[in-house]
């Protein structure tokens, strides 16, 4: 009789435990990697700060898919404000090369040597959708400060993608403007704040 109620006890003891374990997983292990996953469907991003900016100066032929020698000399000058107003970045990003412009990889260039950071052109300039997708969801950028060059043209509606509010950011692009960024804050808020920073050169 004794060791039958041994046993029972042994067995409830063993049944409590598990009972605690699976509430240790209920209450801090499932938030923990809910808050690792937080993306742009409503909840706050998990990247700290984007920087977007045009490429440098084009020429005014078409089929030249180069910098001019004036957006050469601003992409050779652009790492020192960059790592002087922000600091190092932590990743870089750049529209993909195609026939028609290797600008925004030449434009990142420079600050890609001077940082060490590797330039990341694995999406293509209609692909802002998923690159705003990843920098909104992906851990690996949580509290990260991210640069982005991109083609004028789509920079606006890769804003929108990146949450930002209509009227924060030109909704059309100049095409004579090469020294503009757009600074995008993320917060407690879904939204982020922008602020729009000329390059004093």
């Amino acid at each position: 009789m004794t060791e039958n109620i041994k046993g029972l006890a042994l067995t409830f003891l063993t049944f409590l435990t598990f009972l605690a374990f699976l509430a240790f997983l209920v209450f801090f292990t499932i938030p923990l990697a809910a808050s690792a996953h937080k993306d742009h469907s409503g909840n706050q991003p998990v990247v700290e700060r984007i920087l977007i900016m045009r490429h440098a100066e084009k020429p005014d032929y078409p089929d030249d898919p180069n910098l001019t020698p004036a957006g050469f000399s601003r992409a050779q000058t652009l790492p020192k404000f960059i790592l002087e107003q922000y600091g190092k970045p932590d990743y870089i990003f750049a529209a993909a090369n195609s026939k028609k412009s290797m600008r925004p990889c030449e434009t990142a260039a420079p600050l890609s040597q001077a940082t060490g950071v590797p330039v990341d052109a694995s999406f293509r300039d209609k692909d802002y959708k998923q690159l705003a997708e990843t920098l909104l969801s992906d851990p690996r950028f949580q509290g990260k400060l991210i640069v982005v060059v991109w083609h004028h043209a789509d920079i606006p509606e890769l804003a929108h993608s990146l949450q930002a509010k209509e009227g924060t950011y030109p909704e059309k692009w100049d095409s004579s403007v090469f020294n503009r960024i757009l600074q995008f804050d993320y917060t407690e808020k879904r939204h982020p704040k922008v602020a729009q920073i000329a390059e004093p050169f």
